[in-house]
């Protein structure tokens, strides 16, 4: 994930005064619930009903990732390398 696109996530939310609510713990129940908000769009039926809420509920579940691995000071393209390794390893390709 690019650095600028972090920081201008990091700036919105400093500059609202919101970093001392944004406890760890706010940030993951912040993004159980913003899961939910988009799961919600796949309730009733298997196609989303409106596109755009996907995209929203999409991107804000995102930006509190970024702000929770901001938080902890975790390296997103970092981790997620080294979680892919992990599941490499830990689901190898079955030789057909």
């Amino acid at each position: 994930m690019k650095k600028e696109l972090i920081n201008r996530i990091v700036a919105f939310r400093n500059e609202r005064g919101w970093k001392p609510d944004q406890t760890a713990e706010a940030l993951a129940k912040s993004l159980s619930i913003k899961a939910a908000h988009l799961l919600e769009q796949y309730q009733w039926t298997n196609q989303e009903k409106n596109i755009d809420e996907v995209k929203d509920d999409f991107a804000d579940l995102l930006i509190y990732a970024v702000l929770f691995a901001e938080k902890y000071g975790f390296d997103i393209e970092k981790i997620i390398e080294e979680q892919i390794a992990k599941n490499e390893e830990k689901f190898p390709l079955r030789k057909k």
